[in-house]
């Protein structure tokens, strides 16, 4: 063992290094947690992104900080830090005002700059875009830190758009197209062998993308109904992108029927178990088209598909296209398949 103290003073001792490294020289000052993590359990880095959950389609900024690890970074060193393309906004340098804006800086003597952002399609990581940083100056040691900012809004930026679809990235590797890796995962290339692979995997980050809040109903029920027998109608509260809302819808909505003249209105409520969907059972009275008006206090609605009306089942089938994916989300939801968290 070997008890490593800078001052040769025990009343500078702020704490004591246990290693079996005989060659370990750590700097005369170790900065923080983070650069005790460099040295030690994350040999290569590890990242730190904030926040790590935002709004499907929302404008945000997200700041990651790549801690650089026990290995160092040499000058002419390179890692890129991955954004997958699944929706968001294009990472840029050319125009600070504009979206996407990319705002780079760093710890210790070292210089690091943006060199090029290589578009999807590329070799090695063909579902993201590539933001690549090279090291110039001196070398990059154990504990500094390179911050890059995506979205910057320091001069006059718009921020960048996330995707609209909620998302929970936890990957740590590469496996396959739909284990997406996190926004913003540093990879490396060490030593120049034209591998490229995450650093401090062990150690990722997390992000998650999560739905909005009620904006509209999305109202669904089969083409066909029969004269006096009960017919179902799905009302799902959605964001604006038709994601089930978060948090989940409770409340009273009243139900309409266009079409059909003298129809009682239906009153139902959303309870804590319906998990913002809810089934309503309507039985017809007459025959004919209808279309069923979903609204509340606040002037959220929604408007079913046309529902014709029969006296006796149809030997024909109508279908309605749903563009927006939310029968897939209803069946999700009664499942019980993972589901974004609620942000408090």
């Amino acid at each position: 063992m070997k008890v490593y103290f800078p001052g040769g003073d025990f009343s500078e001792v702020k704490g004591i290094i246990f290693t079996d490294d005989a060659d370990f020289k750590p700097g005369y000052r170790v900065g923080s947690e983070d650069h005790l993590n460099a040295m030690f359990t994350d040999v290569t880095g590890h990242t730190l992104i904030t926040p790590d959950e935002v709004g499907a389609g929302e404008d945000v900024l997200l700041t990651v900080t790549h801690a650089v690890g026990r290995l160092g970074l040499p000058v002419s060193g390179q890692i890129d830090f991955l954004l997958a393309d699944n929706g968001w906004q294009e990472p840029q340098i050319r125009e600070p005002t504009g979206p996407g804006s990319l705002t780079i800086h760093n710890t210790g003597r070292a210089r690091t700059g943006i060199q090029t952002i290589i578009p999807p399609g590329n070799p090695g990581f063909p579902d993201y875009w590539r933001i690549r940083v090279e090291v110039a100056g001196v070398d990059m040691k154990s504990g500094d830190a390179i911050t890059l900012v995506f979205g910057d809004r320091s001069r006059g930026g718009a921020g960048a758009l996330a995707p609209s679809a909620p998302f929970v990235y936890d990957s740590t590797r590469l496996r396959k197209r739909t284990d997406l890796l996190p926004p913003l995962t540093v990879v490396s290339d060490r030593h120049n062998l034209g591998r490229w692979s995450p650093v401090a995997a062990a150690r990722a980050h997390t992000f998650t993308i999560n739905p909005g809040e009620t904006q509209r109903f999305v109202v669904l029920a089969a083409g066909h109904a029969i004269l006096g027998e009960p017919h179902a109608i799905n009302i799902v509260a959605t964001d604006a992108y038709l994601n089930p809302a978060l948090p989940k819808f409770k409340g009273s909505v009243r139900l309409d029927f266009e079409g059909s003249p003298g129809t009682e209105i239906i009153r139902a409520s959303f309870l804590d178990t319906d998990e913002g969907i809810k089934t309503i059972m309507w039985t017809p009275e007459e025959t004919g088209t209808v279309q069923v008006i979903v609204d509340d206090s606040t002037g959220r609605h929604g408007v079913s598909n046309p529902i014709i009306v029969l006296e006796e089942p149809s030997p024909e089938t109508i279908y309605f296209g749903d563009l927006g994916g939310v029968f897939r989300a209803i069946r999700r939801a009664r499942l019980g398949r993972r589901q974004p968290r609620v942000r408090p």
